[in-house]
């Protein structure tokens, strides 16, 4: 029973991280290339009172949610058609999270 417990925990262990191997970057750099972006209208949510309630005194004073990136992974964040602004859906939903807060957002990077 213990030997059939321990070759089901190291399967499970081999295909954990052949399944996890693909989700790397193989090793290449990033172009730096500019891509194309098709901007689409959103809604912006609206700011939850309870949730803006728990935001810390200090950054509510500043009224802005920074928020880091690493603008090299297309299309969770990249550098925009204008060449210092982060896009992608990782901006977008630091947006929203930052008004249901009832902040404002600015996604900073060193690209």
């Amino acid at each position: 029973m213990r030997r059939q417990m321990i070759s089901a925990v190291g399967l499970l262990t081999i295909a954990l991280v052949a399944l996890t191997a693909g989700c790397g970057g193989g090793g290449k750099k990033s172009s730096s290339t500019t891509t194309a972006v098709t901007t689409e209208t959103t809604t912006t949510p609206a700011v939850d009172r309870k949730v803006a309630r728990e935001v810390p005194a200090a950054t509510k004073s500043k009224g802005t949610l920074i928020v880091a990136a690493d603008a090299h992974y297309a299309p969770d964040e990249f550098i925009g058609a204008d060449g210092r602004t982060v896009v992608g859906m990782d901006p977008d939903l630091a947006k929203a999270l930052a008004a249901v807060m009832g902040l404002r957002s600015k996604s900073s990077t060193r690209a």
